[in-house]
């Protein structure tokens, strides 16, 4: 059967005559302790286990279901009732307009904040202030490549700190090159020669520049600003091995609870900052010693106040 849709004007007056149905509540939990239609059980439908959830509730594949969400604006009641659909549950409606157009259809809710408005979680809002990296949460990934294989490892900050306004955000963060790690070779004789040849002048020269610098100038927040997608354009300067160039990447923002994480994933080109060892557009000859110029960066940064 296909999946129906009803009204909440129509759904109220069902549960007023006593009809049988189950009411499924497709959020997190967190959500439906705090706002609920009365009478629902919750089944998130973001969960892995969604419909173990359901079959808890609801063994009875051809039992009348309604399920709903959030607005309109949702999709997860459509989803929940896909899912229900192809494990064969047969009688399935969504509620139009979820839990919003339950409320402005003047119909009754229940839980320990009923009239409550909650923060959907769809949009970035940047709280004005300093902003200190938590070093112990924060780090560069990096991954460089040559034609027959990759090597991947980590850096670790120094210091950091970002002014925020409610547009975006300047500031500076300070990496220590002394801190290489890699990942791929651990266990292996052959992890200590990488990191070596790494810190030697052929790549960072880390004895002599032990710190690279990015120089935030300015980091905007777009008009959408998806907390899951990339959302904030940063443009500075990086000071790395002696040399200064300007940068720019994209940064997926996000904040809660006071605090601020940044998602980056970029390439540099090396010998934009005089690190050419294995670039073919330098040397000649260099067989096995080939190594591509881009390296891959992955920064991950957690700030809070203060």
């Amino acid at each position: 059967m296909e999946i129906q849709n009803i009204s909440p004007k129509a759904l109220a007056e069902r549960i007023r005559w006593g009809q049988k149905l189950y009411l499924i509540d497709t959020l997190p939990d967190d959500h439906f302790q705090k706002v609920r239609l009365p009478g629902s059980r919750n089944a998130c439908v973001y969960q892995a286990n969604f419909l173990s959830q359901v079959q808890s509730i609801i063994e009875d594949r051809e039992a009348e279901i309604v399920v709903y969400g959030s607005s309109l604006r949702s999709r997860d009641a459509a989803t929940a009732a896909d899912k229900l659909q192809r494990a064969g549950y047969r009688q399935i409606a969504i509620l139009l307009g979820g839990i919003e157009g339950w409320r402005d259809s003047d119909q009754s809710l229940e839980g320990n904040e009923p009239d409550a408005t909650v923060d959907p979680l769809t949009r970035v809002r940047l709280e004005p202030g300093t902003f200190t990296l938590d070093l112990g949460q924060s780090t560069v990934g990096w991954t460089g490549r040559n034609r027959n294989s990759s090597h991947i490892g980590a850096l670790r900050f120094r210091s950091g700190r970002l002014v925020m306004t409610d547009a975006g955000f300047t500031g500076s963060l300070t990496v220590d090159m002394t801190s290489m790690e890699n990942h791929n070779l651990a266990g292996d004789p052959l992890q200590a020669v990488l990191l070596a040849h790494l810190e030697s002048d052929d790549f960072f020269l880390v004895e002599d520049f032990p710190e690279a610098i990015l120089t935030i100038s300015e980091a905007r927040l777009s008009d959408e600003t998806c907390p899951t997608a990339a959302n904030c354009d940063v443009v500075g300067e990086l000071l790395l091995r002696g040399v200064t160039k300007s940068i720019s990447f994209p940064a997926t923002v996000t904040t809660s609870a006071g605090a601020v994480w940044l998602e980056a994933h970029f390439d540099l080109n090396r010998t934009d900052w005089g690190i050419i060892y294995g670039s073919s557009r330098f040397f000649e000859h260099l067989g096995m010693h080939q190594v591509f110029e881009a390296i891959s960066i992955s920064l991950r940064l957690v700030l809070t106040r203060g």
